[in-house]
């Protein structure tokens, strides 16, 4: 904040485009699959997070369709209640719980949405990432990440877990997630790492140019 709120800038984190790309995806996703086991016919939602209750897991999981596959990716706590979670809801054979991983890149190369119900998210990576890779995703509103998204053309926002369940149930539809996945690469090639600099340079210099005195002119 400088020198009152109409002088905020905001500027999100990037995500690298090379390494996160569409490209990736379909060069994986067979290979990936078979790791881990995921017929290739069969819908994946991929969850990235590590502390599942404020990131909201505990409302995905009961809202598993039949013939999805939820791969919970992350190191989060009170694993055994989500399970149990998961035994209750009916789900449990649909969900699989791979932990902490360091490279995340193959669980987003085997799957079809990217999905952050989260309770409070300061931003929220794992969207801007599914993005970048091509993939539709979903979001909670609370999900900083959010603003970035146009609901319904390159990723869905929700409010509560009835909006939640009507979005997974549309991403059925293959058609769809293209179309989608399509429009959500484009957007993420907005945020790339190397915009990312060049916004911090401009706020650099504009900062710079206010307490000289000098009318900002970048």
């Amino acid at each position: 904040n400088y020198r009152g709120a109409e002088q905020v800038s905001v500027i999100t984190p990037g995500v690298d485009t090379d390494s996160f790309h569409p490209s990736y995806v379909l060069q994986k996703r067979k290979e990936e699959r078979a790791r881990q086991k995921i017929p290739a016919d069969e819908t994946v939602i991929l969850f990235v997070g590590s502390e599942f209750r404020r990131k909201g897991l505990d409302m995905l999981i009961p809202l598993i369709p039949a013939g999805t596959k939820l791969v919970v990716v992350g190191k989060g706590e009170r694993l055994g209640h989500y399970k149990d979670l998961a035994r209750r809801s009916g789900t449990l054979e649909r969900v699989l719980f791979e932990g902490h991983s360091d490279d995340v890149r193959r669980y987003y190369a085997a799957s079809d949405v990217v999905v952050l119900p989260s309770r409070s998210e300061a931003f929220g990576m794992s969207v801007l990432e599914g993005m970048a890779c091509g993939l539709p995703v979903v979001t909670s509103a609370n999900a900083g990440v959010s603003s970035l998204i146009h609901d319904g053309r390159d990723g869905f926002v929700f409010r509560n877990v009835e909006e939640l369940s009507k979005v997974l149930e549309r991403l059925s539809d293959p058609t769809l997630r293209t179309r989608i996945g399509i429009e959500a690469r484009k957007k993420a090639e907005r945020y790339s790492w190397d915009r990312t600099a060049e916004q911090y340079e401009e706020l650099y210099y504009r900062v710079a140019e206010q307490r000289k005195g000098v009318t900002p002119h970048r």
